[in-house]
């Protein structure tokens, strides 16, 4: 069951994560920048998670940004990258911790549209992975982070809206 409200990462630890996340980092990697054994890294991840009331590694960088745990990570470089409607929705959605399954039901499609949705998008962002794209897209003003639990609910605009 997830808190109505994050719970703020309580070590330095978990601001070094959360940042190596952001950074589209592998977790072999945050674990070797930390100076830590992989595997404290693979069992602190999930727990941090849910200390945050996040559901997903991407939702837990949103949430970071969105309480400004993230402030002093500088903005990534990136020139121009335009994003389609759907893409931005689906990066919303994906800051706002659903999964590929419940944004496909929500928006309508197929769940193979929503991850080929999300590969180009990280294609296009240069992002890693899922949680990189997202800390680029905040960082870059395609979406905003969600400030609270109740911001990350799914609205029912992005439920009603028509994939392009």
């Amino acid at each position: 069951m997830h808190t109505s409200r994050a719970e703020p990462p309580s070590r330095s630890v978990d601001i070094r994560i959360l940042a190596g996340l952001a950074r589209g980092r592998s977790y072999a990697r945050i674990a070797l920048d930390l100076h830590l054994p992989h595997d404290v890294v693979l069992a602190h991840i999930p727990q941090l998670c849910r200390r945050m009331g996040a559901r997903s590694t991407a939702h837990a960088v949103a949430l970071a940004y969105g309480h400004g745990w993230m402030k002093g990570l500088r903005r990534e470089p990136r020139q121009g990258v335009v994003l389609s409607a759907r893409q931005l929705t689906v990066l919303a959605c994906v800051a706002k911790g659903l999964t590929p399954e419940q944004i496909a039901q929500r928006l309508g499609i197929q769940l193979s549209a929503v991850t080929d949705c999300m590969e180009r998008t990280c294609a296009r962002l240069r992002a890693n992975d899922r949680p990189h794209a997202i800390a680029l897209a905040i960082q870059h003003g395609h979406v905003t982070a969600p400030r609270s639990f109740a911001d990350t609910q799914p609205s029912q605009s992005a439920a009603q809206m028509t994939p392009s």
